[in-house]
C-alpha cells in the first residue's frame, strides 16, 4: 500500500514538471513579409534585407558609424507584442555597438527624424535569445533620433 502512495507522488512530482508554462519560443512568429503585406505597408530596401519607412526625414545631416546617438525607441515582434521601450525617455548609444538593422537604419534619418525599420534576425540577435526576444526573430523598432554627434 505504502508503494502505491510513493509511486502515485512520484507521478504526480514528475507530471507536474511536465506541465510548466509553454515556452513562448516555440510559437512561430509571422516573417517580416507576412507583416508587411499583413499591414497593407509600403517599405524601401537597404542593404541586408533591412526594410524601412521614413515616419519624418529630419534633419540634413546623419549620423556617421561611431557617432554617438540618442533615441527614442519603441521595439516589437511580428506579432506587434512590445519587448521595450524608452517611453519617451531618451537613451544614449554609440552607433557601431548597436545591431546591424539600427547601424544601417539610424543614418536614414536626421536629427528629429523616425524611421520605422522591419529588421530580419540575421541583422539582430541572430540565433540568440536576448531577454525575451527569442532566436531568430524578425524585429520592429520605431525610432526617433533625437540627436547625434559625430
Amino acid at each position: 500500500m505504502a508503494t502505491r502512495f510513493f509511486l502515485f507522488g512520484l507521478f504526480l512530482v514528475l507530471f507536474s514538471f511536465g506541465c510548466g508554462e509553454e515556452d513562448p519560443c516555440d510559437q512561430a512568429l509571422p516573417s517580416i513579409e507576412t507583416y508587411i503585406e499583413d499591414n497593407q505597408l509600403t517599405v524601401e530596401e537597404a542593404t541586408q534585407g533591412l526594410k524601412y519607412i521614413i515616419l519624418e526625414p529630419g534633419s540634413a545631416g546623419r549620423p556617421v558609424d561611431d557617432a554617438r546617438v540618442t533615441v527614442n525607441y519603441e521595439g516589437r515582434l511580428t506579432n506587434d507584442i512590445i519587448f521595450e521601450s524608452t517611453n519617451g525617455n531618451p537613451v544614449e548609444f554609440t552607433l557601431n555597438r548597436l545591431i546591424q538593422g539600427w547601424q544601417i537604419g539610424i543614418p536614414l534619418v536626421g536629427e528629429g527624424g523616425r524611421v520605422m525599420l522591419f529588421i530580419p534576425s540575421e541583422i539582430a540577435y541572430g540565433n540568440n535569445r536576448v531577454g525575451t526576444i527569442c532566436p531568430n526573430s524578425d524585429l520592429i523598432f520605431e525610432i526617433e533620433l533625437v540627436s547625434f554627434i559625430n
